[in-house]
């Protein structure tokens, strides 16, 4: 079996605008992206079509593909090829079993849909099996791995799957640290993780003694990238003092400040003398309005002269008359 394309529409972060993969390669495809991103809602989605009916309203399944704050039904599409050759599944989880779909496209073209659609899927994956994963493989989700190897937790797992996981796991840290069995290994993190918490969850000592110094050392680091924010500044203004001052130290500026120094100190040289011209021109203009003033006043005394002289000779004339 090679799945072929995978498109989501409405699956947790992916919304109406959806994702769409096609063209997978048919030997090792790796998905690589920033957490949070929707790397694993793409693998629960391709679980979720395989192996829930479309009208499951299971939470562990379909409940956990549903977007945030909408209510909008989760629709997801699976192109894959068998021996048999292309086929297109698609489902539809709605909360309701009316609004819920499921439609499998075989290779001849015929269409089934709803509960024989999931029956014919079942068959090609050989899930009716008892303990058969996809096509006889097993399927492992995230977080699953040891989980039913160091509990007794066989919810997401049969006991013939949790054997398999256990002993492949052992083969692996058999052929990476030299254990020849998975269980010492879990026996020697589970000592080390009792120094660290207590049964109830609750920090021991030493993991609240690590704890309060990992605070200090956050507090620490805060009071330092302040020195360095703050030394930043301090070099920012050195910066612009030293800028300043090849400013001031420029020789063209300062032979333009030597010129305008000179120009200035040759007008205040000028000062006294014209001080001094001032002084003169008022002194010839206090003079001339005293002269001015008695020549008016001359004027006066002319014309009350002519006046009288005029009087004085009309007056002879009436006489002799």
């Amino acid at each position: 079996m090679q799945i072929t394309a995978l498109r989501l529409q409405n699956v947790r972060r992916f919304g109406t605008e959806g994702i769409s993969i096609d063209e997978l390669d048919p030997h090792l495809n790796v998905l690589i992206a920033p957490n949070e991103f929707g790397k694993s809602t793409l693998l629960h989605a391709l679980q979720a079509a395989f192996f829930a009916k479309h009208s499951s309203n299971d939470q562990k399944t379909v409940g956990t593909l549903r977007p945030a704050n909408s209510s909008a039904s989760p629709y997801v599409e699976v192109d894959f090829e068998t021996d048999e050759g292309a086929f297109q599944l698609r489902k539809r989880f709605a909360r309701g079993k009316k609004d819920s779909m499921a439609e499998l496209r075989q290779p001849n073209g015929a269409v089934l849909t709803g509960d024989d659609a999931d029956g014919r899927l079942r068959a090609i994956l050989s899930a009716d099996k008892p303990q058969a994963g996809p096509v006889g493989l097993l399927w492992i989700g995230q977080g699953e791995t040891l989980r039913s190897v160091i509990t007794d937790d066989k919810t997401a797992v049969t006991s013939s799957q949790a054997e398999t996981m256990a002993s492949l796991l052992s083969e692996e840290v058999s052929a990476a640290a030299g254990q020849d069995d998975i269980k010492t290994v879990v026996q020697q993190a589970q000592t080390a993780l009792k120094e660290l918490e207590t049964r109830t969850g609750k920090p021991t000592q030493k993991l609240a003694a690590a704890l309060a110094e990992a605070e200090r050392l956050r507090d620490e680091l805060g009071r330092v990238t302040s020195e360095v924010e703050r030394g930043g500044q301090l070099r920012a203004e050195l910066r612009a003092q030293e800028d300043a001052l090849a400013a001031v130290s420029d020789p063209q500026d300062e032979a333009r400040r030597n010129q305008e120094r000179e120009e200035a100190e040759k007008r205040a040289g000028e000062g006294p003398h014209l001080r001094t011209q001032i002084g003169h021109t008022e002194e010839l203009l206090a003079r001339e309005r005293i002269d001015a003033e008695t020549a008016i006043a001359e004027l006066q005394s002319f014309k009350g002269a002519v006046k009288s002289l005029e009087l004085n000779d009309k007056s002879e004339s009436m006489a002799k008359r």
